[in-house]
C-alpha cells in the first residue's frame, strides 16, 4: 500500500486516529495544512469551523540567535506563510514564554535578564501577520515562587492573568498556572464562577501550563471535579510544561476529561531536517474534532478526536480524599495555616518542595485530639523520573519530635496509589500540642517532591 492508499484509507475510517499529510521538505506549510484540512474534511468558516495553533515551553532567552528564539521564528515565519483564508483564529503561547524569572523550579527572580527575553520575543512578535491574534499564559519559568497573579508578565505581555474567550462556540479558560500549577484563592473563586456560567451540556477548554498533578502542580485536581460537577459536556485540558507530546484521560463526576500535553516549540528538534514542532486545533460548533501536528521532521500528521475507551479513563486524586481515617489534621504546603515552616534547605515552590534536602515543620494538633498515623503527601523516591537508584533513597529518613530538639526517626512505608506514605505515630507522640516533623531528602540527587501532611485518629 503506497502512502496515497493510506491516506485514503485513513480518511474513509470514522475512527481513524493519524493520517500522515506530508513528508517532503519541498512542500510549504499551507500546502500541507490545506491538505490535512481536506483530509479531515474541515475547511475554516467564521464562527463555525475555526482553528487555532498552540506552542509550547517556547523559553526565550537574552541571545536572539540561540536555537530556542530562532524555533519560534520559525514558526511565525510559517504562519506567515498562510493565506487569507487559512489565518488561524489566534496563537495560543501555553507558558514559559521565557527562561529567567525563574530559572529552575523555586528560584527567581532575575528580572534584568527576563525583561530582555520579554523585549526579544516582543520584538519577534511584531513580524507576525497582524491578523493573527496571540494570547499567553504564565508557566513556571515566567513567574517566581509566591506570585499569584504574575505581576511581571501580566504586565510585559499585556495579558490578564486568566481570562474566558471563545472559539467557534466553544468556551476557552485560560488559566494562570504560575510557578507551581497551584492557583490562588482569587482565581479558584473566578474558575468557579465561570464555570458555573456554562450550559451543562457545552463543551470547555481549559489552557494551562501545568498539567494535571496530585502532589505537586495540584490546582487543577484540587478544583475541576468541583467547578464541573454539573459539567456533561467534554472537557479537554491543553497544557506544557513537560516538554514532550501526551494523552491522558480522566473521569469528572459526569463527564470526562481529555487533557493534551504539547511538545516543546523552543528549539525542540531545531536543528533537525524540518524545523520545530507545533500544533493546530480544529474547532467546529463548540468542539474539538482534531489535532494537527507540524512535526520536527517536517511532517504534518492529521488526527481525529475520538471518545477514548472507558477503561482508560483515571480519576482525580486530591489530598487525602482517597483516606476512610478521620483527619484531624491537614497540613497542605501553601494551603492550610496548621503548621509552621520551622527550616528549610531546597526547593520551596510555594505548594511544595522539590530538590528538597532538609525541612523541619511544626504541626499544630489541636485540643484532645489523638492522632495514631500519619500520612505524607508526596513523591519520596528516586524512581519519580527515571530508574529508582537505592543508594540515593538510603539517604531520604522522615523524623518526629515533641519539642523540635529530640528526634525519633520514623520509618514509612512504600507510596500509595494516592500519593501517600503512611507512618504509625508511636504513643509519646500521640498527645502533643504540637508535633514536629523533619524530612531529611537527597536533594538534587532525586527530584522528591513534598506537598503535606496529614493526622489521623
Amino acid at each position: 500500500m503506497n502512502r496515497r492508499q493510506f491516506i485514503q484509507l485513513c480518511a474513509s475510517l470514522p475512527c481513524a486516529l493519524s493520517i500522515p499529510v506530508y513528508a517532503d521538505e519541498s512542500v510549504s506549510f499551507a500546502t500541507g495544512l490545506q491538505k490535512a484540512f481536506d483530509a479531515l474534511n474541515f475547511q475554516p468558516e467564521k464562527g463555525k469551523r475555526e482553528f487555532f495553533v498552540t506552542a509550547a515551553d517556547i523559553h526565550y532567552t537574552e541571545d536572539q540567535n540561540h536555537d530556542q528564539n530562532r524555533a519560534f521564528r520559525f514558526l511565525i515565519h510559517e504562519l506567515n506563510t498562510l493565506p487569507e483564508d487559512l489565518l488561524p483564529d489566534h496563537l495560543m503561547i501555553l507558558g514559559d514564554c521565557i527562561c529567567s524569572m525563574s530559572p529552575c523550579f523555586s528560584y527567581g527572580p532575575n528580572v534584568p535578564k527576563a525583561l530582555k527575553e520579554y523585549a526579544n520575543l516582543h520584538e519577534d512578535l511584531a513580524v507576525l501577520n497582524p491578523k493573527i491574534p496571540v494570547r499567553v499564559i504564565a508557566g513556571n519559568h515566567d513567574t517566581p515562587p509566591f506570585d499569584e497573579e504574575s505581576e511581571v508578565f501580566c504586565r510585559e505581555m499585556k495579558t490578564p492573568p486568566y481570562y474566558r474567550y471563545e472559539c467557534a462556540g466553544l468556551p476557552i479558560l485560560a488559566l494562570d498556572g504560575g510557578h507551581d500549577g497551584f492557583l490562588g484563592k482569587k482565581q479558584r473563586a473566578w474558575l468557579k464562577e465561570e464555570t458555573a456560567k456554562l450550559q451543562p451540556e457545552r463543551n470547555v477548554a481549559i489552557l494551562i501550563h501545568q498539567p494535571m498533578g496530585f502532589t505537586n502542580e495540584r490546582g487543577l485536581a484540587e478544583t475541576l471535579p468541583d467547578a464541573l460537577k454539573n459539567q456533561t459536556g467534554e472537557v479537554y485540558v491543553l497544557a506544557g510544561h513537560e516538554h514532550h507530546d501526551a494523552t491522558a484521560y480522566f473521569q469528572l463526576p459526569k463527564t470526562r476529561l481529555t487533557q493534551w500535553t504539547h511538545i516543546r516549540t523552543g528549539g525542540a528538534g531545531f536543528n533537525s531536517n524540518g524545523g520545530p514542532s507545533w500544533w493546530v486545533y480544529c474547532v467546529e460548533d463548540g468542539r474539538i474534532t482534531a489535532r494537527i501536528q507540524r512535526c520536527m521532521d517536517g511532517q504534518i500528521v492529521a488526527h481525529r478526536v475520538v471518545a477514548p475507551d472507558e477503561k482508560s479513563l483515571r480519576p482525580i486524586i486530591a489530598p487525602f480524599s482517597q483516606v476512610q481515617e478521620k483527619c484531624v489534621v491537614r497540613a497542605l504546603l501553601g494551603e492550610d495555616e496548621s503548621y509552621e515552616l520551622v527550616t528549610c534547605k531546597g526547593g520551596n515552590c510555594g505548594s511544595y518542595f522539590f530538590y528538597l534536602k532538609s525541612a523541619t515543620f511544626q504541626i499544630h494538633v489541636p485540643a484532645g485530639a489523638k492522632p495514631s498515623k500519619m500520612a505524607v503527601l508526596g513523591n519520596l523516591n528516586s524512581g519519580f523520573n527515571g530508574t529508582p537508584k537505592p543508594e540515593v533513597d538510603r539517604k531520604r529518613h522522615v523524623f518526629l519530635s515533641a519539642d523540635g530538639e529530640n528526634w525519633d526517626e520514623a520509618p514509612f512505608g512504600e507510596r500509595t496509589k494516592d500519593f501517600l506514605y503512611w507512618l504509625e505515630l508511636p504513643e509519646k507522640f500521640r498527645s502533643v500540642t504540637d508535633l514536629f516533623v523533619r524530612v531529611d531528602a537527597p536533594g538534587m540527587a532525586a527530584n522528591d517532591v513534598l506537598a503535606g501532611f496529614g493526622l489521623f485518629e
